[in-house]
């Protein structure tokens, strides 16, 4: 949802990393965006379309995975969102590491860093070759990480997609692959996001009050512009704030997006 922009750059990145195949939900969203992305490329997929303004993240995510273990044949289930990008350490895909895996994994830790934007705008992904050195998001608070798990029967997934039931846990964070995270792509498209964001939240029964917290307090703070902008001092704007991040030694170049 609100991820146009984003679709055909995840389905070619993520074929050129060695995907089979995608289960995808279509949140309110128009068809056509995932039908012209997955058009030619030969991939598998399997659509869910989900009309209502509820978000139930954990629910939706685990009937993907069984989806894909049915329906796909998958090994491994990576729920990704649409904005985030699945990227080797150092091999040269993501295939490739994972047939190096031992057979008693079951899952894995992934961190996340997010990219930061080029200061002119650009069609995502050109000019994506920066992101902050921490694995924080742009408020400045922890990013968590996601996790990856084979694709066995009964396996559940969290709201957030941070845990997995029904495989052994993760023994910590893996060194072999990690997420490049691109939530913001403009100013119009990250509020446009939030606001969206945050309504499905409040819709959604059951959740937890830490939940998308950081969605909620975004959204109470849109009214302002420039307090909008100031809850979110890990961004850097501009030339002078791309300059002053670096300096600071809070980015670190990134080509990962763009090699593929």
């Amino acid at each position: 949802r609100d991820d146009a922009d984003v679709a055909p750059a995840y389905v070619h990145h993520h074929l050129r990393q060695g995907f089979d195949g995608f289960a995808i939900v279509e949140h309110r969203s128009d068809p056509a965006v995932l039908r012209d992305a997955l058009a030619h490329t030969g991939a598998d997929a399997v659509i869910v379309r989900e009309h209502g303004p509820e978000f139930p993240q954990g629910r939706w995510t685990t009937r993907l995975a069984d989806i894909a273990r049915t329906e796909l044949h998958a090994d491994w289930v990576f729920p990704l969102d649409a904005d985030e990008f699945l990227v080797p350490v150092r091999l040269t895909d993501v295939r490739t590491a994972m047939e190096q895996l031992p057979s008693s994994v079951e899952a894995l830790s992934l961190r996340r860093y997010n990219m930061v934007p080029p200061w002119r705008t650009k069609r995502f992904p050109a000019g994506f070759r920066t992101r902050l050195r921490s694995e924080v998001n742009f408020n400045g608070n922890p990013l968590p990480p996601k996790v990856a798990a084979r694709a066995v029967a009964g396996l559940a997934l969290s709201d957030g997609n941070h845990a997995a039931s029904g495989v052994e846990p993760p023994s910590g964070v893996s060194e072999h692959l990690e997420i490049l995270h691109a939530p913001f792509r403009s100013w119009r498209q990250y509020e446009a996001k939030v606001a969206s964001g945050a309504q499905s939240i409040r819709l959604t029964a059951g959740l937890g009050p830490s939940v998308a917290s950081h969605w909620k307090r975004l959204d109470q703070q849109r009214s302002d512009p420039r307090g909008f902008r100031a809850a979110l001092p890990k961004l850097p704007s501009g030339v002078l704030g791309h300059a002053r991040s670096r300096l600071a030694g809070e980015l670190v170049r990134d080509d990962r997006l763009l090699a593929s």
